[in-house]
């Protein structure tokens, strides 16, 4: 059973994580409050807080789903070898991503962290980046170097 995406998501994928990672990075340095103020004025029954709560929301699901694409996306020529390729790739990304967890948990045993709360979001979306990048770039990587 092979429940690949067909080859022209990669396409959508490359497009998505950049364009949702911009509008993410907007939505932290204040620049999407600042256009709806330059735009609206200040108005004093709408909160720009909610806007940039949507942004960020959808900036996130936009660079996971654009993500998903890109990992998920079949090659022009999908044979034995690119699916080896992409399984050792799976093993990679995991066995970069088990350090990190253990490393992240075992910094919650240092006295005086009051922040576990912080550090436990951290440590997982840390996991979450570092998994699948290490997935698409070493899948990408090994699949160049292959062919050639």
């Amino acid at each position: 059973m092979n429940l690949l995406l067909p080859h022209r998501f990669k396409k959508i994928g490359i497009v998505m994580i950049p364009l949702s990672f911009a509008f993410w990075l907007l939505m932290q340095k204040g620049m999407i409050t600042l256009l709806l103020t330059l735009l609206f004025g200040e108005v004093n029954y709408f909160d720009y807080r909610m806007v940039n709560i949507v942004v960020a929301s959808i900036s996130f699901f936009g660079f996971l789903l654009g993500v998903y694409c890109l990992a998920f996306s079949r090659e022009k020529i999908e044979d034995e070898m690119v699916q080896k390729i992409r399984m050792d790739s799976f093993q990679f990304a995991a066995l970069i991503q088990l350090p990190l967890i253990i490393c992240g948990f075992f910094s919650l045993l240092i006295p005086g962290n009051t922040k576990e709360q912080e550090v436990i979001i951290l440590v997982l979306a840390a996991a979450l980046i570092v998994f699948w990048f290490g997935f698409i770039t070493r899948f990408h990587y090994m699949l160049h170097v292959k062919l050639k």
